[in-house]
């Protein structure tokens, strides 16, 4: 088996500069937990589900403490 044959052909992306929660969103309503993040045509990162609520959580913390 290769892996064309269990590969996404419709790729979800977002762009360096979406929010945090605009990721989450987009992740949510596409039922994934990775995105690709592209600036133009080339890839320029990945983030993940983790990675969102990881930054969403240490974002909040920031807000409280100062």
């Amino acid at each position: 088996m290769q892996v064309k044959s269990q590969m996404s052909r419709k790729v979800v992306t977002i762009p360096p500069q979406t929010s945090i929660l605009r990721a989450m969103e987009v992740m949510r309503d596409n039922s994934i937990r990775h995105l690709p993040v592209v600036m133009g045509e080339n890839l320029v990162g990945m983030v993940t589900e983790g990675d969102l609520r990881q930054a969403s959580i240490l974002s909040m913390v920031d807000k409280v403490s100062t």
